[in-house]
């Protein structure tokens, strides 16, 4: 008769007996298991060992004064806005066509006609149309579009897109997958465009007075 050979549990079951959190079924196999099989009982000698001192070291206790030590190291600094973490480049006015039409900067030529803008900031470019609003409605319409130089000059998607004025956001979108955008807002004496670009963690701001003719 061929001998049938002791089965014995492995390691990480004796882990979960010495932890209790082995199953009823399996706790009674197990112990039944202890009193014939001297090597099982040494592994689980030692597992409970383990445990014990696992637990008397989350039961120590730190020093109150090295808590304090360590907060003060780790204490974050004041929090701060997305946009107040952004580069700030400088915009270059291309082109201006109420200056070609030999007016101030800031002034339209007629009450009906439309002011074409070009301005430059780092690696992109922003074009821009100001209008009086349609159909005789007070304020201004502004289009634009705001596209990064290179090949084929992309139009940014995303682009957050502020009109400002006196520290005071006034109206707000964002720029769609061709980098266009189109605002509507009452006309101010003191007006600016901001453009913030998410991904290259940067902002400029536009010149968009309303200045009137001396």
């Amino acid at each position: 008769m061929r001998e049938v050979k002791a089965t014995h549990p492995s390691v990480p079951e004796w882990s979960d007996y010495v932890r209790g959190l082995a199953g009823k079924t399996a706790v009674g196999t197990m112990r039944e298991h202890l009193r014939t099989c001297a090597a099982c009982r040494a592994i689980a000698a030692d597992l409970s060992a383990v445990v014990k001192t696992a637990a008397a070291d989350r039961e120590s206790s730190v020093p109150s004064e090295l808590t304090v030590q360590a907060k003060a190291i780790f204490r974050p600094g004041p929090a701060l806005d997305w946009l107040q973490r952004v580069r700030q480049l400088a915009a270059v006015l291309t082109f201006d066509s109420g200056a070609a039409a030999g007016l101030p900067v800031g002034v339209r030529g007629s009450a009906a006609s439309a002011r074409q803008l070009s301005y430059s900031a780092g690696d992109y470019d922003v074009d821009l149309r100001v209008e009086p609003a349609g159909g005789g409605a007070p304020g201004t319409d502004l289009a634009g579009q705001v596209v990064r130089r290179g090949l084929g000059s992309q139009g940014v998607e995303g682009a957050l897109v502020q009109v400002v004025a006196r520290g005071k956001t006034l109206r707000e979108t964002e720029t769609n997958q061709f980098g266009e955008f189109l605002l509507s807002y009452a006309a101010t004496p003191a007006g600016m465009l901001r453009i913030v670009i998410r991904e290259d963690s940067c902002q400029f701001d536009l010149s968009i007075e309303n200045r009137k003719r001396k």
